[in-house]
């Protein structure tokens, strides 16, 4: 009976990792046969870098041109696509870069002082209800000693 067990076990593992294999397999090899339906020109910064494929609205752009002029170091090994990041630190970021980045920086000052005023608003306004909230349960208070006196 045990071994029953085990053989039901073995069928029931190889049909769920056979399904899964060849979903697999079948999205990797949908590309094959598939018709280019546009060729777009990569740009990084004005540079022209290569072509990107269009199959079915996805594009496809050449990795290790791509890779390298963002600074990494592009390698293949088992069908893998390897991408190690070649400079240590920060990467220098142009003028307009930095220009924006200040400017973003300033923005978030700016909106976070105005949150920060909200801030000390909204905690004005919860002291006041507070103090209403008090007001209003003591008033229920007296009022509850009225019915009490009522229904004697």
């Amino acid at each position: 009976m045990k071994k029953l067990y085990y053989v039901l076990f073995g069928i029931i593992i190889g049909v769920v990792l056979s399904i899964g294999s060849s979903a697999y397999a079948a999205e990797l090899s949908s590309l094959i046969g598939k018709k280019i339906q546009s060729e777009w020109s990569v740009t990084l910064n004005g540079k022209n870098l290569g072509t990107a494929l269009i199959v079915d609205g996805k594009s496809y752009a050449p990795v290790r041109v791509i890779g390298e002029a963002a600074g990494f170091d592009v390698t293949f090994s088992d069908k893998n696509v390897i991408l190690k990041s070649v400079e240590k630190g920060d990467v220098p970021m142009a003028l307009a870069d930095v220009e924006t980045a200040i400017e973003y920086r300033k923005s978030e000052i700016k909106s976070l002082t105005s949150f920060k005023q909200s801030v000390f608003d909204i905690e004005d306004k919860r002291k006041i209800i507070e103090d209403k909230i008090a007001v209003l349960e003591a008033e229920i208070i007296e009022l509850e000693k009225q019915k009490a006196d009522l229904l004697k």
